[in-house]
């Protein structure tokens, strides 16, 4: 016993057992206290220097006592092994490439020659609350942001593990997003953070579903306004009075071919009836203002069936405008119409 607190054995004269604490050492070093603490010239000696391995109840720990971290070193002898894992004083765990340590938490290796890293768990959970968070608004552009990008398909060159994958190209997301993208100091690209797209996606399927809500409603109220105008045809071809609408009028021909537009006067859209009998070659319609000049021409496919054309005049000023039906270029009936904005 050395200070009645070392006990040294000789248990079967071929093994050495160290006890501390202890008259029956279990190990070739065992220590029976709350811990053992090593110090060096550098760190000093009290009880708040050095580095200890120790229990808090029963509860194990290592403690490092100094501004500095803890290394695992494996695979070379004496001084010229290197670090393989680092647990640093800002509590960063490191593994094989300590010059990228201000970036990652965790940073596995990227090389097939030490294991390509990867991460298998159940779940992975960010940070998210509003309570963290300032300055918050919707991602402007979401739509034209993910049309931007360009998923594909490649293989990693053998250094990385060679598999066939599908992903993007960091370069090119950071153009669009430059959010998701991590690069180093220096500018080199490093990584990306892919669930970080998730939410521009989300964004941009609420926007391209709201323009499909107004494109089907446009697409209604035409169903709508060609299903008045189908009517309106057939009640002019039975000789009816046509309604649109609340209104209702009767329609004359003239040389039975062209009817009076609808609705008349109108504010800049009106839709005239037609009749092309077959043999005529070509069928125009041709609208004009009151000084004679021609302002529509529109060709007329439609042959021996009553049609329609809508004419747009929205841009066109006010006033009496004349419309003419014509066949191979003779004008076989004529009317006017009432343009009023």
């Amino acid at each position: 016993m050395l200070g009645g607190s070392v006990e040294i054995e000789l248990d079967d004269g071929t093994t050495k057992r160290l006890g501390i604490g202890t008259t029956t050492p279990q190990q070739g070093l065992h220590v029976h206290n709350t811990g053992l603490q090593l110090t060096n010239g550098s760190t000093g000696n009290s009880s708040t220097d050095g580095f200890t391995i120790e229990f808090n109840g029963s509860n194990a720990q290592l403690r490092l006592k100094e501004n500095a971290e803890i290394q695992f070193r494996t695979n070379a002898p004496g001084t010229t092994d290197s670090v393989k894992m680092r647990l640093t004083a800002t509590g960063q765990l490191l593994f094989f490439d300590p010059s990228n340590g201000a970036q990652y938490r965790i940073d596995l290796p990227n090389s097939n020659s030490l294991g390509v890293g990867y991460i298998r768990a159940r779940g992975l959970s960010s940070y998210s609350s509003r309570a963290w968070k300032e300055d918050i608004r919707p991602i402007a552009g979401a739509l034209e942001k993910v049309l931007a990008l360009r998923g594909v398909e490649y293989r990693w060159k053998p250094a990385y593990g060679g598999n066939q994958d599908l992903g993007f190209i960091a370069e090119e997301v950071d153009a669009v997003l430059p959010e998701v993208v991590q690069k180093s100091q220096s500018g080199e690209y490093l990584g990306m953070d892919y669930t970080r797209i998730v939410p521009v996606l989300v964004e941009a399927l609420k926007e391209e579903h709201r323009r499909n809500e107004e494109e089907r409603r446009r697409n209604e109220e035409l169903r709508a306004e060609l299903a008045q105008l189908r009517t309106m045809i057939e009640q002019l071809a039975a000789g009816q009075p046509i309604t649109a609408g609340a209104a209702t009028t009767t329609v004359r021909l003239d040389g039975q071919w062209l009817g009076q537009n609808i609705p008349n006067p109108h504010d800049g859209t009106t839709t005239i009836p037609y009749y092309v009998p077959s043999g005529v070659g070509r069928a125009q319609l041709e609208v004009s203002d009151a000084t004679g000049r021609t302002v529509r021409t529109i060709e007329l496919p439609a042959r021996e069936q009553w049609a329609s054309v809508t004419l747009e005049m929205g841009l066109l000023s006010s006033g009496t405008y004349e419309y003419r039906l014509l066949f191979d270029g003779r004008v076989v009936a004529t009317k006017q119409m009432q343009l009023i904005k």
